[in-house]
This record gives C-alpha cells, sequence and structure tokens, in this order.
C-alpha cells in the first residue's frame, strides 16, 4: 500500500512542477526533489540474504517503524545472520535522534542485557555499541536524578508495604547511583532516625554498595565508620576485605570500629591475618592493580563507578571513569593504606609514593605538574627515597611517575638552601662509578620522564662532569632540535613504494621522509625529534626488518615511536610475527584504498594514545630544552658538548615557535656557524621584525664574547645586502646596519686606540 501511494505522490509532485514551470523557484523545487531521490536511494533497505526464509520474511512484512520494533527486528535479523539487515533497522533507531526519556523508557522496556549484547557482537558495529551507548547513558541520568532518588529513599519508610517494595524497586533499578545516595542517607546527621531502614535496603544492592560503603569508611565519625564496616560483613563483600583489615590494624581508628571491622572480617574471613602480613597484602594488590595485573571489573562498555569521602561537602561523591583509571585510583588508595598499616615497610612506602605520582600524573593528563602539586605530593620525603621510587618506576615500567619523581627531586633542589645545593647534587649524581637513576632517566624512552629528569639535574647544578654526564646534553640537543614539521618516516627497498606506502599521510599535512635502507630509516630516525610515525616494509634490508626493530627500540630516541609494518602477499606471517614482539608496533596490509589504509593506519596511531606526545607536547619540550641549553651555556659549560648541541640549535631557529629561545642559546655558543645563522635570521626580510633585531642583538652579544668569527666572503655578503637595500623599509636597513656596526666594531675600536696613542 505505502509503496503505491509512493509512486501516485511522486506522479503528482511531476504534474504540479510542470504547471509552474515558468516560474523563478522552479529549479529549487527540482533540485530539492533529486536531493530527496538520492537521500531516499541512500537510505534504501539492504537485500536479504535469505529472502524465502519464512522468519525473515515475517519480520520484513511487519514493517517495523518504532524505534522499539527496529531495535526488535534488529535483534531478531541478526540471529537468523542477515547482519546487515540488522545493522540497517539499528541505524533507523539511532536516526530517530530520540530524547532522553524516550532512551531511558527502551532501556526500561528491553533491560541492560539486549544492548549489552548488541554492543558486544562485533558484526553489529559501529550501530550496537552506539545505540547502547545512547540508551546506557540516558538511563543513567534519568536513574542519577538526586530528586527522583531523594523522593525513592524517602519512601522507604512509608507506612504502606506496596509503596515501600516500590521504592526499593526503582532504587535497585538506578544501580550503583541509588547505592551512593543511600550511603549519602546513612552519613546525613539530620536522618538518624532512618538509618536502620537505609542500612537494610543497602543489603539489597551486593556490590554495588561496596564502593560506596568503603568511601564511608574514609569519613571521620566512629559511628559510620561502625555502620559501614558492619555493613560490608552483612554483604558478604569479600573484596572489601582488605579495606576493612586496614580499619583494624588503623592505629588512629577508635575501638568501636576496629571492633566493627573485625566482626566483619570474621564474617569474610576464615583467618585475619597479622598487621604485617596485612600491610604486604595491600603492598601487593596496589602493585597488580598498577600493573595492569588485577582486572577492574566494569560495564560492556568498559566504564567504572568511582566513590571517595569528600570532607568538604560531607557526602560520598561518585565518578565514572574507566578501568585504567579505576586501577590507579584503586592501586594509589590500596598503597596508602598498606604504608598506614606498617609505616616500618619500606616496600609499601615506595609503592605508595610511585602509585600516588601516576594517579597525579594522569590526573594532569601527563602534563608537567604544577611545584604546588609535588609539594604537597612529596613535600616530606627524603631524597634518598625519591630516587628509590624514580629507579623502582622505571624498573617496573612506569615512567609517569617516574617523571613525577625526577620532578618532585628537581623541586627539592631548588627549594633548597645553597649551601645544601653545594653537596645535594653529589648526593643524587655520584653514587658510584655507575650513572645514578637521575641520569639513567634520560635514556628511558619516554620524552617526559626524559625532560623532567633534565631539568631536575640542571637544577641539582652540578660543578663538574658527573657518571652519563654526556647523556645530558643527547637529551636536551634531541628534544631542542624540534623543527615545528611533523614527520614519517618510510622505509622499503624502493622510493616508489616507500612513498606510495605513505601517499595518503601527506594530505594529512605530514612531511614523509623517505629510507630505502634500514640503515638510512635508522640514522633519519635519530637524527630528528619530529617523527610521530614510521612505516617499514617488510621487505626492508640493510639490516633487514628484525634487526631494524631491535635498534629502533633500544635507542631512547626512538624508543617510544609508533611503527606500522607494511607487508605484501607472502609477507603477512612475518610482518606479524615481528610486530607481536615489539611494543606500540602493528602490522599492516600494503592496499591502495585510501579507506583501508586509513582503517589500518588508526591501529597504529591510536596505540597508547594518552601516552603520545603530539606537535604541541614537542613544542613545549623544544622551548623547555633551550632554556636549560641556555642556563647551561652560562654557568655549567663543562657538562655539555656544544658541538653535539650546535645541529639542534641551528634547527629550532627555524622553527617560529622556538625561534627567539634558540637565538638566546645561539650567542653563547664559540661557534662560527651560529653567528651566520644569527646574521642569516637578522638579514631575512620575510621574518618578523621582532626576530629579526632578536637575532641582530644576539650577533652582537656573540661578537662580544667570542670575538668576529665570520669569514672575509661572509662579511662581504652582508656589505652587499646592505647594499641592495636602498628600496627596502627603514626598519629593514636599519637592523642591516646594525649588523655592519658589529662587524666593524673591531676595527673602529683599534683605529681609536691607534690614533689615542699617536696623540
Amino acid at each position: 500500500m505505502s509503496r503505491r501511494w509512493y509512486v501516485c505522490g511522486k506522479s503528482l509532485g511531476v504534474m504540479l512542477l510542470a504547471a509552474v514551470a515558468a516560474l523563478p523557484s522552479t529549479r529549487i523545487v527540482l533540485a530539492a526533489a533529486a536531493q530527496q531521490d538520492e537521500q531516499t536511494a541512500q537510505a534504501k533497505m539492504p537485500q536479504a540474504i535469505k529472502p524465502d526464509d519464512p522468519a525473515v520474511r515475517a519480520i520484513l512484512g511487519s514493517q517495523p517503524s518504532t524505534p522499539a520494533e527496529c531495535i526488535r527486528a534488529a535483534q531478531s535479523l541478526a540471529s537468523l545472520g542477515e547482519i546487515e539487515l540488522g545493522r540497517w533497522f539499528l541505524k533507523q533507531a539511532l536516526e530517530a535522534r530520540l530524547s532522553d526519556e524516550q532512551l531511558a523508557a527502551l532501556a526500561e522496556e528491553f533491560g541492560s542485557g539486549l544492548f549489552i549484547g548488541l554492543a558486544s557482537r562485533t558484526q553489529l558495529q559501529p550501530e550496537g555499541r552506539q545505540l547502547a551507548e545512547a540508551v546506557f547513558e540516558a538511563a543513567n541520568r534519568r536513574w542519577r536524578d538526586p530528586q527522583l532518588l531523594a523522593a525513592l529513599i524517602g519512601q522507604l519508610s512509608d507506612p504502606a508495604p506496596q509503596k515501600r517494595a516500590d521504592a526499593l524497586r526503582g532504587l535497585l533499578r538506578a544501580g550503583p547511583a541509588a547505592a551512593g545516595a543511600l550511603v549519602d542517607a546513612l552519613a546525613d546527621p539530620a536522618r538518624t532516625a532512618d538509618r536502620p531502614v537505609v542500612r537494610g535496603a543497602l543489603r539489597h544492592f551486593g556490590d554495588d554498595a561496596v564502593e560506596p560503603l568503603i568511601a564511608l569508611l574514609e569519613q571521620p565519625e566512629p559511628a559510620l565508620q561502625a555502620a559501614a564496616a558492619e555493613t560490608l560483613g552483612l554483604l558478604g563483600a569479600e573484596r572489601a576485605a582488605p579495606e576493612l583489615l586496614a580499619v583494624y590494624y588503623d592505629p588512629s581508628a577508635e575501638p568501636q570500629v576496629r571492633q566493627a571491622a573485625l566482626e566483619a572480617l570474621r564474617r569474610l574471613m576464615r583467618h585475619i591475618p597479622t598487621a604485617t602480613e596485612c600491610s604486604r597484602l595491600l603492598q601487593q594488590m596496589a602493585e597488580q592493580y598498577l600493573d595492569g595485573k588485577q582486572p577492574v571489573r566494569g560495564d560492556v562498555l568498559g566504564q567504572v563507578e568511582l566513590w571517595h569521602w569528600d570532607q568538604a561537602a560531607k557526602r560520598c561523591v561518585g565518578r565514572t571513569c574507566t578501568t585504567e583509571e579505576a586501577a590507579r585510583s584503586l592501586a594509589a588508595r590500596l598503597a596508602r593504606k598498606a604504608a598506614t598499616v606498617s609505616p616500618g615497610n619500606q616496600e609499601a612506602q615506595i609503592v605508595r609514593l610511585a602509585a600516588a605520582f601516576e594517579l597525579a600524573a594522569y590526573d594532569n593528563r601527563l602534563q608537567p605538574l604544577p611545584e604546588e602539586a609535588i609539594e604537597r605530593l612529596a613535600g616530606r620525603e627524603s631524597m634518598a627515597l625519591l630516587q628509590v621510587v624514580l629507579h623502582w618506576a622505571m624498573e617496573r615500567g612506569h615512567p609517569a611517575a617516574a617523571a613525577v619523581a625526577a620532578q618532585a627531586i628537581g623541586v627539592r633542589a631548588a627549594n633548597s638552601p645553597a649551601a645544601s645545593q653545594a653537596t645535594m647534587w653529589r648526593e643524587v649524581l655520584l653514587g658510584g662509578s655507575q650513572p645514578s637513576p637521575l641520569v639513567m632517566a634520560l635514556r628511558y624512552p619516554d620524552r617526559r620522564l626524559r625532560i623532567a629528569a633534565a631539568e631536575a639535574i640542571v637544577r641539582l647544578a652540578p660543578d663538574r662532569p658527573f657518571p652519563g654526564a654526556s647523556y645530558l646534553g643527547e637529551t636536551l640537543a634531541f628534544l631542542g632540535g624540534y623543527s615545528g614539521v611533523r614527520r614519517v618516516v618510510s622505509a622499503a627497498p624502493s622510493a616508489t613504494v616507500a612513498h606510495d606506502n605513505a601517499a595518503w599521510l601527506i594530505k594529512d599535512g605530514m612531511k614523509v621522509d623517505v629510507a630505502t635502507t634500514g640503515a638510512e630509516a635508522l640514522r633519519l630516525l635519530l637524527a630528528w625529534p619530529d617523527y610521530e610515525l614510521a612505516l617499514i616494509d617488510a621487505c626492508i634490508d640493510r639490516p633487514g626488518l628484525d634487526h631494524l626493530m631491535q635498534q629502533v627500540r633500544r635507542d631512547p630516541r626512538s624508543g617510544d615511536l609508533r611503527v606500522g609494518i607494511v607487508a605484501r602477499a607472502g609477507f603477512f606471517e612475518q610482518a606479524e610475527r615481528i610486530a607481536s614482539c615489539y611494543p606500540l608496533t602493528a602490522s599492516l596490509v600494503r592496499t591502495h584504498s585510501e579507506g583501508d589504509f586509513r582503517h589500518q593506519i588508526a591501529r597504529v596511531t591510536t596505540m597508547a594514545e594518552k601516552q603520545f606526545v603530539d606537535h604541541q607536547l614537542r613544542q613545549q619540550q623544544a622551548l623547555k630544552a633551550l632554556e636549560l641549553l641556555a642556563w647551561l651555556a652560562s654557568h655549567r659549560r663543562n657538562l655539555v658538548d656544544w658541538q653535539q648541541v650546535e645541529t639542534a640549535v641551528l634547527a629550532a631557529m627555524n622553527n617560529p615557535t622556538s625561534t627567539q629561545a634558540a637565538i638566546a642559546v645561539a650567542e653563547l655558543l664559540p661557534s662560527r656557524q651560529c653567528q651566520v645563522a644569527l646574521v642569516e635570521l637578522a638579514s631575512r626580510w620575510e621574518e618578523p621584525l621582532a626576530v629579526r633585531k632578536a637575532a641582530a642583538g644576539a650577533f652582537g652579544r656573540s661578537v662580544q664574547r667570542h670575538g668576529k668569527l665570520l669569514t672575509s666572503a661572509e662579511i662581504q655578503r652582508q656589505y652587499d645586502r646592505y647594499n641592495q637595500s636602498e628600496h627596502l623599509d627603514t626598519e629593514t636597513q636599519t637592523v642591516l646596519g646594525a649588523l655592519l656596526d658589529v662587524i666593524e666594531t673591531p676595527t673602529q675600536h683599534l683605529r681609536t686606540a691607534a690614533a689615542g696613542g699617536s696623540q
């Protein structure tokens, strides 16, 4: 019926268009009709694989139209193997643009199980996951409504049994959010009379109530701590046992709280460990969470509800986070309690600091922490302990925690009296014949850690070389030499193949450098800090792929580089085998389709996405490295090989973001190339006037420090430039004249001195 109506409607539209053919709006109407036809064609239902299947015919014959009907049809069709049809119906539900109320109603109608199935079935993506996320988020928003939860909690004390039962059902449907609200009600001094009812309701929530109740253990009121401990015992919450042990052995806990924790533990455990055993247990659990060896249970979307006690608001506060974020929070909490239970447990103190550093680093999006935050985290810790934590974090593969430890060492050095600084650097950097942990951090394949370690060493202000001192100049030169250009290395035995493998990245603003041997690819990667990605053909030789990857991962300058191994037919297994042996590496199939390429390259570029040092952060690190080099050139010239630094400074002068910082270093180096670069920069009329003036001023100060290092030909070129500037603007002529004044000053000085002597 609907098809015949559609044909008739279209015919009527054609007649109307013919009747108004002379009107100016005819073209607009025709264009709109064409666009509508095109959209209809795009949205056309796909053909069924088994059109004669009675079940498929029955589903399609029912003509599902509402979102609920489309979801039901999608589920049934997918179970019958009609995947494309199922995805099409899910797309119809998504395109209905349902409100939060309508989406929440779908969650209530179908239950979470159906949407979990849609989200987890790979063949139904991305529509299945998109719909499930929308439904779950809408349902969460609805059931997190504080007014609704407060009303339901109040209804728990209603005299009518049916209303009490309805309230409990509503709260259970809300899940963890309702459990948190109940815990808040339990902690509310104004609702003391309702506490027995609230505690009774919490017993129905099972695992959803565990985290809010553990958060309640953190608040200072003994009666509430005891109530939380007792409720956890009644719930049979075995995973709360470590937290209850920490309460039981907490030296500052009140007797009634310790007794409640003990009674709860007797319900949960057959044997109560000693304080020392408890501290070690908490420490080991913290390490497992920190190392990712202890999984955190989350929902199908990888989300976890975490709770903590907000003392200012005097309530439990919940937040939704990823399982990785939850693991870091749990590690920090357990490690802190392990250290509290047994202050003499040195390993627990190390894990406590490392876990706190790791959590703070990620909470700050892996940006350098403010000094105030560093002081709060490590203000009272000894320098020896900070060094141990730094070493532990590097050994266990936690560069974020190690970077904060390095920062803490630097802050401690900067804030210490001058007399203490004079001996502090020896304690940190001269621990023996081998480089200290802080120096070895300069060789770690993580840029954030390396720049943090370099800054800490400079803040220690060593007055003579130390074991591994050469790493300092190498690190600062590499990071400071960022040119501001986003680069990719593409390596293959043929330059044509190498270019083709990365051609589509040029459209993204990337500069592709081609290498035809493994040795050339490695030389490029170690020479420039610009590279964000390497595409290496599986057939690369001199050296071959495996040997090349060993060298790439061994060197700190390329250790954190993301690598895609591109393989054609016959080399897939080799590429997958080698890729599986190295971190941040994935195998790709060589393709001539841009869509396929971008789909594959996304697998590489999303690896360790949070840890990736992007263009903006590389700029910031380059500025910091140049700032540190300038200080060293002025105060500790003997610590750095300045010939090694020169190339990086010259490259940084071509980066508009770091030009001024590079100029400040260049004037301090006794280098002819630096003087030439300053003169060239000051002479380029297309550069901003402020940059040209800065370069000219730096050239003058360089000549005062180191003498005139230009050759006769370079000096003559400056005279030629000045003579050819007749038609240029006054500012440019002034800058060029200032350069000549500097060049001529020594001669004029000698002439003046000679004239004075003759008189």
